[in-house]
């Protein structure tokens, strides 16, 4: 442990052990100020934002009820043939010689095809930044309304 960790804790150590002792020395106006503290919180506090908790109570359990659809579950829903376990939330998948993407990904693509064509496009190619996407940056999703959209665009293609 360094030397300046130390101190720090020594410090603090000593800071909590005075408030210790200053609490032990004035308990009747601390209790006193607690009670206060806590006459003021449900007296104003809560009652001032009780309608505000009712309202997010109310807000999140819509929410929920209209949750989003998850755009790959909606695809595996539909077309039996794709298997939900094979989407992979990656801007840009290669396998075998197969190479995909996801279409807002198109200089990702573009790297990865030159790079499989053995041309050098160096480090910083287009300047794209190196970022690591999450599976959750690249889930998409659709609101009710476009999943109806969707579900009546598809009825021009069905026999």
């Amino acid at each position: 442990m360094t030397e300046i960790k130390k101190r720090f804790r020594v410090k603090v150590g000593d800071f909590l052990l005075l408030l210790f002792l200053l609490c032990m020395v004035w308990q009747t106006e601390i209790h006193q100020g607690i009670k206060e503290a806590l006459i003021l919180c449900y007296s104003t506090v809560i009652p001032s934002l009780f309608p505000f908790m009712i309202l997010s109570v109310a807000w999140r359990n819509a929410y929920q009820q209209a949750k989003p659809r998850r755009f790959s579950s909606v695809l595996a829903k539909i077309f039996p043939f794709i298997d939900i376990e094979h989407f992979i939330h990656k801007p840009v998948v290669e396998s075998g010689n197969v190479i995909t993407g996801i279409g807002m990904f198109y200089r990702e693509f573009a790297e990865t095809v030159m790079k499989r064509l053995g041309y050098d496009v160096g480090e910083n190619f287009m300047n794209t930044a190196n970022y690591e996407y999450s599976e959750e940056n690249l889930t998409f999703y659709w609101t009710e309304a476009e999943y109806q959209e969707f579900l009546e665009e598809l009825k021009e293609f069905e026999d």
